[in-house]
């Protein structure tokens, strides 16, 4: 419970950088205005892998767990968050 309180005050930071590597060969970053816009990312790249994996597939269900499995399967994934009072960013590893 401590690690949700602690997170909780991520959440109402803007800007905010995530870093994701599929493989140690493919990696990206994108560039969001809120720490929620890049955990929306998280979910819509998770969606797309999904899309990938199932094309004839009309409907897609998944619950959290999947979403936890995937994000452990990626090789690596950080958000840098933006303290805007220290002007420095806060690595978040998943």
């Amino acid at each position: 419970m401590a690690q949700q309180q602690n997170f909780s005050k991520y959440l109402k930071k803007t800007h905010t950088v995530l870093l994701v590597s599929e493989t140690p060969q493919n990696k990206s970053y994108t560039v969001h205005n809120s720490t929620i816009k890049a955990l929306e990312q998280v979910i819509n790249l998770y969606e797309r892998k999904l899309k990938e994996m199932n094309p004839q597939a009309t409907n897609i269900t998944y619950d959290i767990s999947d979403l936890n499995n995937y994000i452990d399967s990626l090789s690596d994934m950080t958000m840098m968050v933006l303290d805007e009072r220290q002007g420095l960013y806060e690595g978040l590893a998943r």
